[in-house]
């Protein structure tokens, strides 16, 4: 089961904006699964959502080699694609993926991704990307996120007194 992260509510307000959203923090933060649950927000407003692990070398080798041939990946070409991109960083390039994407299909598609190791995704996310993407560190659970993960007796508490 999937539970909400409080960081979920500052980036649903960037859901219907331009912009590239990239997830970024430290290894088993969550990144993945508040990429999952942005998913069934997005699905539940009835959006067109396509996600891609780009653990899986086939997705991988295709956008290295055609960037552009996210668009492909989109099952109607007339409607906006929200491209959910876990692992963003095993890309060659993201910087330049992620821009030429932007530039050309802004208005097709949204990007939304992933990526796990913060100073190899600074490294590789250069200033190419500047007005085009808004980022969010993910951080580790706060005390509240934890009491309800353990589905806490405490929390009832917790918030009576915060």
């Amino acid at each position: 089961m999937l539970y909400p992260r409080s960081i979920m509510a500052d980036i649903k307000k960037w859901y219907n904006d331009d912009q590239i959203l990239i997830l970024n923090g430290a290894r088993q933060v969550g990144k993945t699964s508040i990429l999952k649950l942005i998913k069934e927000q997005l699905e539940t407003q009835k959006k067109q959502v396509i996600y891609l692990n780009l653990e899986n070398i086939d997705i991988l080798n295709e956008l290295n080699l055609q960037p552009l041939h996210l668009l492909k990946h989109a099952p109607d070409k007339n409607n906006k694609t929200y491209f959910l991109i876990d692992e963003i960083q095993l890309l060659d390039n993201p910087s330049h993926f992620l821009k030429l994407n932007y530039d050309e299909n802004k208005e097709k598609i949204k990007i939304i991704c992933t990526g796990s190791s913060s100073l190899e995704l600074k490294a590789k996310l250069q200033d190419s990307l500047v007005g085009r993407k808004i980022t969010f560190f993910i951080k580790p659970l706060n005390f509240e996120e934890f009491l309800i993960f353990k589905n806490s007796h405490l929390l009832r508490y917790f918030n009576q007194n915060n």
